[in-house]
C-alpha cells in the first residue's frame, strides 16, 4: 500500500503540475493574443495616420499649385498694369508737350501779329504824322 500510496501522490503531483502547465500555456497564448491584437490596432492605426497623411500632403501641394497659380496670375496682372500705366503716362507727357509747344506757337504768333501792328501802328503814325 505504500508504494501506491506512493504512486497516487505522484500521480497527483503530475496532474496538479500538468494542470499548472496547462493553465500557463493557456495565460501565455491569451497574453499573445492580446499582443497580437494590440499590433494589430497598431497596426490599422499606423495606417490610417500614413492615409491621413498622405491626404493633407495631396492638400497640401494642390493648394500651393493654386497659390502659385494665383501668385502668377497676380505678377502678370500687375505687368499689365504696369506697363498700362506706363503707356498713360507717356500719352500724358505727349499731350503735355504738344499743348506747351501748341501755347509756345501761339504766343509767338500773337507776338508777330502785335510786332505787326505795332509796325503798322507806328507807320500810321508817321504817315498821320507827315501829313500834318
Amino acid at each position: 500500500m505504500a508504494g501506491a500510496l506512493s504512486t497516487d501522490g505522484i500521480q497527483k503531483r503530475r496532474i496538479h503540475v500538468d494542470g499548472f502547465q496547462m493553465l500557463d500555456t493557456k495565460h501565455n497564448e491569451s497574453d499573445e493574443y492580446k499582443k497580437m491584437l494590440a499590433l494589430e490596432a497598431r497596426v490599422r492605426r499606423l495606417e490610417y495616420e500614413e492615409k491621413r497623411a498622405q491626404k493633407l500632403t495631396s492638400i497640401a501641394e494642390k493648394r500651393h499649385k493654386e497659390i502659385e497659380a494665383n501668385r502668377k496670375r497676380h505678377e502678370l496682372d500687375m505687368d499689365q498694369k504696369r506697363k498700362y500705366n506706363e503707356m498713360k503716362v507717356s500719352e500724358l507727357n505727349a499731350m503735355r508737350e504738344k499743348i506747351n509747344q501748341d501755347r509756345q506757337a501761339r504766343a509767338e504768333n500773337i507776338q508777330k501779329q502785335r510786332l505787326s501792328q505795332m509796325g503798322k501802328n507806328f507807320e500810321d503814325k508817321v504817315e498821320t504824322n507827315g501829313m500834318v
